[in-house]
């Protein structure tokens, strides 16, 4: 059996990147900085720590699901 990874935000409930960037953008507007570390309790497909390379942003990240 080959297993191929799901990249699509649908598959963890979102309707599209662009939403799901917005949320991530507004949880780093309200206080997350550069030099923090977050545990993504529930992380899905991981796709936060997509967006903090995308934004090259200095955060330690860890996420389990």
């Amino acid at each position: 059996m080959i297993f191929f990874p799901v990249k699509n935000p649908s598959a963890v409930g979102w309707t599209d990147v662009n939403n799901q960037f917005k949320r991530f953008s507004t949880l780093f507007n309200i206080g997350v900085a550069n030099g923090d570390r977050i545990l993504d309790y529930g992380c899905g497909l991981g796709h936060l720590n997509e967006f903090i390379a995308l934004n090259r942003l200095k955060i330690e990240y860890f996420g389990c699901d």
